[in-house]
């Protein structure tokens, strides 16, 4: 998962300089897009993480707590 997370800046920072290049705008504008494009991803990778993290953790807690009752 980690070495994914590259991903996200170098998308943002290609979708500004898109919008910067297409539309003309300002820096700023394209600094905006560039925010509201990387965020989301970023968001949905980290929950996506997080549920498997703590998948795992349950898992492991049930191997133990099954391994006392024996």
């Amino acid at each position: 998962m980690d070495r994914w997370l590259w991903i996200c800046p170098v998308l943002g920072l290609a979708a500004a300089v898109a919008a910067l290049w297409l539309f003309g705008l300002t820096w700023l504008s394209a600094l905006g897009i560039a925010f509201i494009l990387s965020c989301p991803a970023v968001a949905i990778w980290t929950l996506r993480e997080a549920r498997a993290t703590f998948g795992l953790r349950d898992r492991l807690l049930d191997e133990l707590t099954r391994g006392r009752q024996k």
